[in-house]
């Protein structure tokens, strides 16, 4: 979402660098390294998103959260959803936005490079107001990637990150007696429009045990739930895991959120429920051997069933990397290692120069 801005200040750097081929290169340098660093996330979330119903629960939900034009001036305080809570983009920043053309005219007046970030930023925040509006549906309709995005107004974050990078814009094209008169105007503004919400409307007590529990009243909407699954939860599970074929009993020996190991005394061959959701990654080993897992199962959407031998057993039900994850985690490490190992070399030149 911020990719835009980091481009422009990019093109701002190049353009006062006097067009330096040795900044190019390292700017791109910089723009993989960030890309490198957050594969362990990007990573799953591109590929590994579609075994989610994320885009089935959010599909066309943009078409329906536009927000209007006057609500980017006013809008009532509010805790609800879409149409509901304030969009309002901020009384002293549209001072600041109203004002950017006249630092526009000043810096290129002054043949000052900071021209361009005025430039830039007056017309990405128009941009970004643009885009949560309804007029912009078919550009949403074909840039799919901000889809992903699910909400239009989700890009308020960065219309208001604009306007504060205008207000001090602004403020530096009017250097002297005016710019610090200003400043004083609009901090005391500042403070004045925003008296409402120095403090709490209220406060929402709960019991500890509400915090440790299933909480019943989730604001999600199912989207992160696996696809063979049902979209919410149908009912709470009695225990951690059961027999439904077979006659055994369990001894559950350690429970955490990515290892479950238990001991199970099996009369006869038995399957087992294992009352969690199925995702890339659960692997089920018995007496340390990997054996075959379900999770299709009509009666048990979702839920990871095996079956075990008779006799004794020791299982272990472990949440562990797949190959996607594990490539995307090296490759962030990696780039870490490099950037850590860089960062020491020039502190090591430096010194070396110092103690010459």
């Amino acid at each position: 979402m911020f990719f835009p801005i980091f481009v422009l200040y990019a093109v701002f750097l190049y353009v006062t660098k006097k067009k330096s081929r040795e900044f190019l290169l390292q700017t791109v340098l910089v723009f993989l390294s960030g890309f490198f660093l957050s594969a362990f996330f990007l990573g799953p979330a591109f590929f590994e998103g579609k075994y989610t119903l994320r885009d089935i629960v959010t599909k066309n939900e943009y078409m329906n959260r536009f927000e209007t034009i006057e609500r980017f001036f006013f809008g009532k305080w509010n805790y609800g959803g879409t149409g509901q809570f304030s969009v309002q983009i901020g009384i002293v920043q549209w001072i600041a936005v109203g004002l950017t053309p006249l630092g526009l005219f000043i810096y290129r007046k002054q043949k000052n490079a900071l021209w361009l970030l005025c430039a830039g930023s007056f017309v990405l925040f128009f941009t970004t107001l643009f885009l949560m509006t309804k007029p912009s549906l078919p550009l949403w309709e074909v840039v799919t990637i901000l889809q992903k995005f699910q909400f239009p107004w989700r890009l308020l974050s960065v219309s208001v990150f604009l306007s504060g990078l205008m207000v001090a814009l602004v403020v530096d094209a009017l250097k002297g007696r005016i710019s610090s008169v200003l400043i004083i105007v609009l901090v005391a503004f500042l403070f004045f429009v925003n008296m409402g919400f120095w403090y709490p409307k209220g406060y929402i007590k709960n019991p500890d045990i509400f915090y440790s529990g299933i909480y019943n009243g989730t604001t999600d909407t199912g989207e992160s739930a696996p696809i063979w699954s049902v979209r919410f939860m149908e009912h709470r599970a009695g225990t951690s895991s059961s027999v439904i074929e077979g006659r055994a009993e369990i001894a559950q020996i350690t429970r955490s959120s990515t290892r479950h190991q238990y001991k199970i005394s099996a009369d006869v061959p038995s399957r087992i429920l294992e009352n969690t959701l199925y995702f890339p990654g659960w692997n089920v080993s018995v007496n340390g051997t990997n054996v075959p897992l379900e999770f299709q199962d009509p009666r048990f959407r979702g839920l990871i069933t095996y079956f075990i031998p008779k006799g004794e057993s020791n299982v272990q039900v472990v949440f562990s990397e797949t190959k996607l994850r594990l490539v995307a985690d090296f490759i962030s490490l990696g780039t870490f290692v490099l950037l850590l190992g860089y960062a020491v070399y020039l502190m090591t030149q430096r010194l070396w120069r110092n103690s010459r």
